[in-house]
Formats: structure tokens, sequence, C-alpha cells
């Protein structure tokens, strides 16, 4: 029997993440607000990256006080 290496426990973990990471890379994460996923109000972003390989994993959605003050209207009607 092969015995099962830490490399190899590695790539069966990125390779069960690959669906995900192609996900998050294509469309982005963005804001759940109201619930629906929305991008900031001033269309801000800014990139996430891998610690292991520093490749870019997905283009976040950078908030501010509008979108803050957005979603807690929003919470707020929920009550």
């Amino acid at each position: 029997m092969d015995k099962v290496t830490p490399k190899d426990i590695f790539q069966a973990n990125r390779d069960r993440a690959a669906p995900l990471l192609a996900t998050l890379k294509a469309d982005g994460i963005g804001h759940l607000i109201d619930g629906k996923i929305v991008p900031s109000i001033s269309g801000a972003t800014f990139e996430t990256k891998s610690p292991v390989d520093g490749a870019v994993l997905a283009t976040v959605a950078r908030g501010n006080a509008e979108d803050i003050d957005r979603a807690a209207t929003v919470a707020a009607q929920a009550f």
C-alpha cells in the first residue's frame, strides 16, 4: 500500500476546492444585503490572494459607510 504524503493531501484538497475557487474567481464576492449579493455602492473592489502561491482567488466588493448604512436600513426593516 502506498503511503499518503502531505503533498498528496494538499493536492487532493486543492482538487476538491477547484470548482469553488473557479466560481469565486469568475463571479467575485459581493455584499449579502436583503438576501441578494450586491456590489459596493462605490463600485470599489480589491483582490484577495492565496497565501500559498499569491494567485488571485477573487475580486471582493470593498464596502464603505454607505454600504453599511444600506445593510443596516434593510436589516432594521426586517424587524
